[in-house]
């Protein structure tokens, strides 16, 4: 599980297999946090509108490249 403090505006990241099978490995930016201590708003490539997560379902992309 990621570290709450790292789950910052800005940061790539990647949506987690147990995210289930219509989000696992989709890729995008967090925008910032979400209405609990444990969400986050995330837009996902190609997305039009940001979604919420829980902290669970989102991996850090440490290659700033990907």
């Amino acid at each position: 599980m990621v570290i709450k403090e790292e789950l910052i505006a800005g940061r790539r990241i990647v949506v987690a297999a147990a995210a289930g099978p219509r989000l696992s490995g989709r890729r995008g930016v967090i925008l910032g946090p979400g209405a609990t201590a444990t969400q986050v708003k995330v837009v996902l490539d190609g997305a039009k509108r940001f979604v919420t997560l829980h902290a669970r379902y989102i991996d850090l992309l440490r290659n700033p490249q990907s």
